[in-house]
């Protein structure tokens, strides 16, 4: 497949010279030749999210951040914490205040987990592609002194954010 036949496939599935290409309705599209594990992996994925438990939980951030998350509706994956680069999230808006790296205002948020990770916090040692591989959506970390934390990979998971109070 070139660069130029990217256009006239758009919104199309199928096989185009050997070339699986799948343009799901979610965020994520792959092109496999010959293998379709990683589309195969991805259908997986949503049942899970489908199936699984849906949370509104919060998420604490700097007040410049928050105006780009809701405008955007978007919470993308951080660099860094606990359970790899992720998107943290508190069980309540006060649990927040222990957690977050950047403070100023809280969001509530719709959160789809899927499959749960549970750990404690010294047995974290996970990345999305390993969580994924284990087949695993989140993780649901008991943290000692700060309470419940989840942790979820992708935005595709966060839905209806809104600033809390």
């Amino acid at each position: 497949i070139s660069p130029g036949d990217v256009g006239t496939l758009l919104g199309s599935d199928g096989d185009f010279g050997g070339v699986r290409v799948r343009f799901p309705k979610h965020p994520f599209w792959y092109v496999q030749m010959g293998d379709l594990e990683v589309v195969k992996q991805d259908d997986l994925r949503l049942e899970r999210l489908r199936a699984g438990p849906t949370m509104l939980l919060y998420h604490q951030t700097s007040a410049e951040n928050a105006r780009k998350i809701l405008s955007s509706q978007r919470l993308l994956r951080g660099s860094q914490g606990l359970a790899g680069g992720g998107i943290y999230f508190a069980a309540s808006a006060a649990e927040t205040a222990h957690k977050a790296q950047a403070k100023g205002v809280i969001l509530q948020a719709r959160v789809r987990l899927g499959k749960r990770m549970e750990v404690q916090e010294s047995a974290v040692k996970t990345t999305y592609r390993s969580l994924l591989d284990q087949g695993y959506d989140s993780v649901f970390i008991t943290r000692r002194k700060t309470g419940l934390e989840y942790v979820v990979y992708n935005y595709d998971q966060v839905t209806d954010i809104r600033r809390y109070g």
